[in-house]
């Protein structure tokens, strides 16, 4: 959208920022890619196998990305070395988008269970919401704040899409710990 609004300069600010979280995030993405078929075997024997094994996935992507966060914010310096000095406000760019990759482990890794467990519809929903959400926050903010506004509406998007899917999985938690109260009880 930022070239929709002939905001040509800040699309490149932009985009290369973001092409750097996507770097930032493949470790994660690797790590997940490795669990998946562990974490659809867990859940062929059931919910709270799946769960246990996401909860201790989510772990390990949390340090991962937040260790890839850290290492984007104290190298942002280093854009305009190799960039060329046009982008030193990608330096800012990236500061401000480097917590996306964190956002990124939890909504990847929670997806991840919503699927294996078989609730990938409740997953897709989420997922058409952020979207929504997305679309409808970069009509309002690029006019009005260039990469600013591209910036916080990625931002929002996956830090509400973390917590939509951390909830997802949170109510499936607690279905599953009440039903086994329930049998503990009447057993």
């Amino acid at each position: 959208m930022l070239s929709h609004y002939g905001m040509s300069e800040a699309n490149g600010i932009y985009g290369l920022a973001y092409r750097a979280i996507e770097m930032g995030t493949l470790p994660v993405a690797a790590i997940l890619l490795a669990a998946e078929p562990r974490l659809f075997q867990m859940a062929a024997s059931g919910t709270e196998g799946a769960i246990s094994l996401g909860d201790r996935l989510l772990k390990r992507t949390l340090l991962t990305s937040a260790a890839s966060a850290l290492c984007m914010f104290v190298a942002a310096p280093l854009i305009p070395l190799v960039a060329g000095r046009g982008f030193s406000d990608a330096i800012l760019a990236l500061r401000w988008l480097c917590i996306i990759p964190i956002f990124r482990s939890i909504h990847w890794t929670t997806g991840s269970v919503l699927t294996s467990i078989g609730l990938q519809r409740y997953r897709t929903l989420a997922q058409i919401a952020v979207v929504i959400l997305n679309f409808s926050l970069n009509l309002w903010l690029i006019p009005r704040f260039g990469w600013h506004g591209a910036a916080w509406a990625s931002l929002a998007t996956d830090g509400t899409l973390a917590l939509l899917d951390w909830c997802l999985v949170g109510s499936v938690r607690h279905s599953v710990n009440s039903a086994q109260m329930e049998n503990i009880c009447s057993g």
